[in-house]
């Protein structure tokens, strides 16, 4: 296929959420982070790039909504947006504007009561 590309990709964050509607059984929520990425390039884009250079700066954030089951248990539900601080993810540096990806997560949350 002609524009797809294939990247192994691994990921480490740290973000923070501000739920508008805390203590509710239905709350949205915003999410802010940052983060790197870094991976291994597949052999069609290695030939624009190296590998060692396969690790880069994020800033993500997004909005999302957690609904509490129970007590002690949420689940939510997140769409994000992640901005890389790089035009090469895909092994290829085109256009003005850096590389992004859109994400959904899904999620589960347990409160303990100690």
């Amino acid at each position: 296929m002609t524009g797809f590309f294939s990247n192994t990709i691994n990921s480490v964050d740290l973000k923070g959420q501000y739920h508008l509607i805390p203590n509710s059984t239905v709350s949205p929520f915003i999410e802010i982070g940052g983060g790197a990425i870094w991976g291994k390039l597949d052999d069609r884009t290695k030939p624009y790039a190296d590998e060692e250079k396969m690790k880069h700066w994020s800033l993500s954030g997004g909005l999302g909504v957690e609904f509490l089951l129970t007590d002690f248990m949420g689940f939510s539900i997140l769409g994000k947006n992640t901005y890389l601080f790089s035009d090469k993810i895909d092994g290829a540096e085109y256009g003005k504007i850096n590389d992004y990806y859109w994400g959904l997560q899904l999620g589960i949350t347990l409160y303990p009561n100690f």
